[in-house]
């Protein structure tokens, strides 16, 4: 089970959020969580440790949302036949969640 948390900006738990059978179901449900708060763009970085295990962070890298959502237990991997956890000090890019708008 991958439990998804809603934590702040120490990362401290201040909600569980629910608990999903795969990872993939987690990060979809906290991209969707993190974009109701509002998040204009949305990035994930692997740490080391949380909660006793290594989990992913899913964030907002402009900081307009305060809270971040913590997958445990889930990692970024390598693409590849023998995919490896990401160094916590990679992560995936900032993606934009909302439309952009044109002039």
């Amino acid at each position: 089970m991958y439990r998804l948390w809603i934590v702040d900006r120490d990362l401290k738990p201040t909600v569980l959020s629910a608990a999903y059978l795969t990872v993939h179901e987690a990060m979809g449900s906290a991209a969707r969580l993190m974009k109701g708060f509002g998040a204009p763009a949305l990035d994930a970085r692997n740490i080391l440790m949380w909660a006793g295990k290594p989990s992913l962070v899913v964030f907002d890298p402009t900081f307009s949302v305060v809270v971040s959502a913590v997958i445990e237990g889930g990692q970024l991997v390598s693409s590849g036949d023998d995919p490896v956890p990401l160094d916590p000090d990679d992560n995936v890019g900032p993606c934009q969640t909302t439309p952009s708008i044109s002039e």
